[in-house]
């Protein structure tokens, strides 16, 4: 979905796109793109450890998650 939104230019430089449950269930495909070259030229992107909400899990257990927060940069080369 965000690259979609990237491609039909609905993103101004500055935009917020934050990832939420990036550990636990999971989303590979956004750590791996902000991570990528192309990721890195597009978005300032700062991963932050998170505790995992909504669980039945107890604290001692040591869960976590992660959320990552982007901000755009703007149209770049490789967009």
């Amino acid at each position: 979905d965000l690259k979609l939104l990237m491609a039909a230019n609905k993103l101004r430089e500055g935009a917020v796109v934050v990832g939420d449950n990036l550990l636990i269930p999971g989303v590979p495909e956004y750590i791996e793109y902000m991570n990528s070259p192309e990721g890195k030229e597009a978005f300032d992107t700062v991963f932050h450890e998170a505790k995992l909400e909504y669980t039945w899990a107890p604290a001692s257990w040591g869960f976590a998650d992660q959320v990552g927060v982007s901000v755009y940069k703007g149209p770049t080369s490789m967009s």
